[in-house]
């Protein structure tokens, strides 16, 4: 009787014995085999954002496109760059969408007139919802003396739920000015100006959706898209 006992005991705990072994081995591949069924749904979750950005910003482009009669070039790109932690790669990707247009201006009346052309459109867009009021970057000129100035203005896209952020900015085209001639609030000289407005929506990605790039963090003053809508 005894013996059947310990014999009982005995197998009992190598039973609870292997358990315990086993368990981390079969958390693991749980958790594999969890993630195999899942990736592909949240790539494809991820992927639909993106895809329904490109497509709301693509409306937006052309109704600036229509608005602009031809008179100012409307540039387009959708790129992605991988994010690093130094120089390992994280896995995941910024992906971005622009929107921009570069015009020579030579008076503030000309920069008002622009303005009043185009930010309506992106204000009153109903696939973009405003966060944040609009903010002048120069004492509160822009427009109204021909200095370098600027207004930055966010939104949400209604869909994706991604951020966007609008720029309208006036500054310097000539490059024998020094650096002090990109200081907010200093007069453009020689009527030498350039006027960019950009929208720009971007947010992390699980994979590079849109063309893939070594950095999507552009500066609109310094260069024009170069992928334009079809």
């Amino acid at each position: 009787m005894n013996m059947n006992m310990n014999k009982s005991h005995t197998k009992k705990t190598t039973v609870v014995t292997l358990i315990v072994l086993l368990s981390p081995i079969i958390l693991v591949l749980v958790i594999i085999i969890w993630g195999y069924i899942t990736h592909p749904i949240f790539d494809k979750f991820d992927q639909d954002r993106f895809i329904t950005l490109n497509k709301q910003m693509k409306t937006l482009l052309q109704e600036l496109k229509v608005a602009s009669n031809g008179n100012d070039i409307w540039n387009y790109s959708s790129l992605c760059s991988a994010d690093r932690t130094g120089w390992m790669a994280t896995g995941s990707y910024s992906c971005t969408t622009s929107i921009s247009a570069i015009t020579a201006v030579k008076t503030a009346s000309e920069v008002n007139e622009l303005k009043l052309k185009y930010q309506p459109i992106i204000d009153n867009n109903k696939i973009l919802l405003p966060i944040t009021d609009s903010t002048t970057e120069s004492s509160n000129n822009f427009g109204n003396d021909f200095v370098v100035s600027s207004i930055e203005k966010h939104y949400t896209e209604t869909m994706s739920k991604i951020e966007c952020d609008y720029l309208i900015k006036l500054y310097q085209t000539d490059r024998n000015l020094g650096l002090s001639s990109d200081s907010y609030g200093t007069e453009i000289a020689n009527e030498q100006a350039n006027l960019v407005i950009s929208l720009r929506c971007s947010d992390t990605a699980r994979d590079h959706w849109y063309s893939l790039t070594q950095s999507t963090d552009l500066d609109p003053t310094n260069t024009i898209d170069d992928k334009q809508s079809n």
